[in-house]
């Protein structure tokens, strides 16, 4: 229990499955919860170090193109709270890409484009990919409907006037 042994332990596994060949998979995961951890308590330049190892760690496996979309999406999202979204806008504009590409597209991914689009006053990019956003968050995200602030905000994004 507690921050910092959940920090510890993450640690401690990430370095046994770094130095184990049949546990290399599990680096990502691990780092990935390590930096939503630090993300979460609002520590975003450990969380970005931890999201940034965790790409690297994904793009290794190119055999799975979410995983490494998830991981796009998670250093845009940590680069964004450290006000550096136009250094985001390549991790998400390359994991929507992905995610077309292999016919998945992700609401998450194209909302958090839409934030950064916003960020950087490109709002007819914003609105575009908020618009896409709501309707695949709408048809695969339960918890979306239940998130009146996250649904206003993009639909704020989404509004033409």
């Amino acid at each position: 229990p507690g921050r910092e042994s959940f920090v510890a332990w993450t640690e401690r596994g990430i370095g046994v499955a770094e130095t184990h060949e049949g546990a290399a998979y599990w680096v990502g995961p691990l780092l990935n919860n390590l930096g939503w951890e630090y993300y979460d308590a609002g520590d975003f330049d450990p969380a970005l170090n931890a999201f940034e190892r965790a790409l690297r760690t994904r793009e290794r496996d190119s055999e799975n193109p979410a995983a490494i979309e998830i991981a796009q999406y998670a250093v845009g999202k940590a680069l964004r709270a450290l006000g550096r979204a136009r250094e985001a806008v390549p991790h998400l504009e390359g994991g929507v890409e992905s995610a077309t590409r292999r016919g998945t597209p992700d609401g998450w991914l194209h909302e958090e484009l839409a934030e950064e689009y916003a960020e950087l006053g490109r709002a007819d990019d914003a609105r575009g990919h908020a618009r896409l956003a709501i309707r695949l968050l709408e048809e695969t995200d339960p918890s979306f409907a239940e998130d009146p602030e996250r649904r206003t905000r993009l639909a704020a994004l989404a509004d033409d006037g």
